[in-house]
C-alpha cells in the first residue's frame, strides 16, 4: 500500500505541476521537491530486512567503515559511509542520504530534459529502478550520477565534459561498474545511430557471441583484481546459466519502434535524445544476450536499460497520427505496470515487499 501511494502521488503531483504550470516559482519549486522528499523519506526509512542486501551487504560497510576504511573496495561509498557515521552514528541516517542523493540526481535530470515529465517518473517505478536502488544501493547511485550526466556528453561546452569525466570518476568510486562511464563517453559522443547500423551491430553480435565471451573471459580470468573480486560470481547461483529473455525483449521492442520512427520522421534522426534512446536500448539488448554466460551482466545492462525513463517520452512527439500515438502511449504504460507488479509485488523481486518502516519498529 505505501508504494501505491507512493507512485499516485509522485506521478499525481508531477502531472498536475506540469499540466497546471504557475508562474508562481516557489510553488514550482515545492510540487518538484514533494517527489524527491517522498521517495527518499520511504526508501530512506525503511526496515533493514527491506531491500535483499540492506541488512547485509550495506550494513557491513557502514560498520567497517570506521574500522578499516580501505579494506572496503567501492571507496567513494565507504567515504560516505564513514563521515555518515561520525557525524550521525546512525545506519538509517546513511540510507536518508544516499536516497537523497539518488533521487535528487535522476528528478533533477527528469525535471531539466523529459519531454513529458510525469510519464518518466511512473517509468521511474514500473522499470523498477525505484526498487532497485533500495537493494543494489551503490549501483544504484552510479546509475543515477549517468542519468544525470549523459546530456553533458555532447555538449560543445568545455566545462560540461569536464562535469561529465568528474561525474564519471565518482560513479566509479561508488560501484567498480560506474567507471564504465568513461568509455560509454565516446560511443554516445560519436555514434550516429540508425536502424541498419543497429541491425548490423545486432546480427554480429549474435554470430560472434559465443567467440566474444571466451575472449573476454580469458582475459579477465587472468586479471587479479577480477579474480579477487569477481570470480566467485561464476561459481555462485547467481550464475544460473538462463538467458534473460525479458531482458532482451523490452529494449528490443522499443528499439524496433525507435527504428519505424527513425524512417517515417526525418526530424526524429536530429534529435539528441532520440539518438540516445536508440543507443541504449541497442547496448542493453545486445548485452542481455549474454546473460547466460555471465553472471549478472543485467547489472552492466541496467545503466543502459535505465535510460527509457529520460528518453522514451521523446518518441511520442514523433507520431503522425495522433491515435497511434495515444495507443502506443497507453501500451507502454500499460505493459510496464504489468512488468512492475510481477516482478515486485508478485515474484517479490529485489526483497522490497512488505514493505517496514524503522519509524514504526519495524
Amino acid at each position: 500500500m505505501v508504494y501505491i501511494i507512493l507512485i499516485l502521488l509522485c506521478v499525481g503531483i508531477t502531472y498536475f505541476n506540469t499540466k497546471f504550470k504557475s508562474e508562481n516559482k516557489i510553488r514550482d519549486v515545492i510540487f518538484k521537491l514533494v517527489p524527491i522528499i517522498s521517495v527518499s523519506l520511504v526508501a530512506g526509512l525503511r526496515s533493514y530486512n527491506v531491500g535483499t542486501d540492506t541488512s547485509g551487504t550495506y550494513l557491513d560497510i557502514y560498520n567497517l567503515s570506521t574500522q578499516n576504511l580501505w579494506a572496503i573496495r567501492d571507496r567513494g561509498y565507504a567515504i560516505l559511509n564513514y563521515f555518515i557515521k561520525v557525524i550521525f552514528g546512525n545506519y538509517t541516517a546513511v540510507l536518508i542520504f544516499v536516497s537523497f542523493i539518488t533521487y535528487g540526481l535522476i528528478f533533477y535530470r527528469i525535471y531539466k530534459e523529459s519531454k513529458i515529465e510525469w510519464y518518466s517518473v511512473f517509468l521511474f517505478f514500473t522499470t523498477d529502478l525505484f526498487f532497485i536502488s533500495m537493494n543494489m544501493v551503490r549501483q544504484s547511485i552510479a546509475i543515477a550520477i549517468f542519468i544525470f550526466s549523459i546530456s553533458l556528453i555532447n555538449s560543445h561546452q568545455k566545462r560540461d565534459i569536464v562535469l561529465y569525466f568528474i561525474m564519471a570518476f565518482l560513479a566509479g568510486t561508488m560501484h567498480t561498474t560506474g567507471w564504465l562511464l568513461i568509455p560509454i563517453f565516446f560511443v554516445y559522443r560519436f555514434v550516429k545511430l540508425s536502424p541498419i547500423k543497429a541491425a548490423i551491430f545486432t546480427v554480429a553480435n549474435v554470430i560472434l557471441c559465443g567467440v566474444i565471451t571466451k575472449i573476454v573471459l580469458a582475459i579477465l580470468f587472468k586479471n587479479k583484481y577480477f579474480v579477487t573480486y569477481f570470480k566467485w560470481y561464476f561459481d555462485s547461483i547467481y550464475n544460473s546459466g538462463e538467458l534473460s529473455i525479458v531482458g532482451i525483449m523490452i529494449p528490443f521492442t522499443i528499439l524496433i519502434l525507435w527504428g519505424v520512427l527513425y524512417n517515417i520522421n526525418s526530424e526524429a534522426k536530429d534529435d539528441e535524445q532520440f539518438n540516445n534512446l536508440g543507443i541504449s536500448m541497442l547496448i542493453a539488448g545486445n548485452l542481455a544476450m549474454y546473460s547466460s554466460f555471465v553472471p549478472l551482466i543485467q547489472r552492466i545492462s541496467l545503466y543502459f536499460s535505465s535510460m527509457v525513463i529520460l528518453f522514451l517520452p521523446c518518441v511520442f512527439s514523433y507520431f503522425r497520427n495522433e491515435k497511434y500515438k495515444v495507443f502506443i502511449k497507453i501500451s507502454i504504460f500499460v505493459c510496464y505496470l504489468i512488468y512492475m507488479v510481477v516482478t515486485i509485488f508478485i515474484q517479490k523481486q529485489e526483497g522490497v515487499m512488505p514493505y517496514h518502516s524503522v519509524i514504526f519498529g519495524g
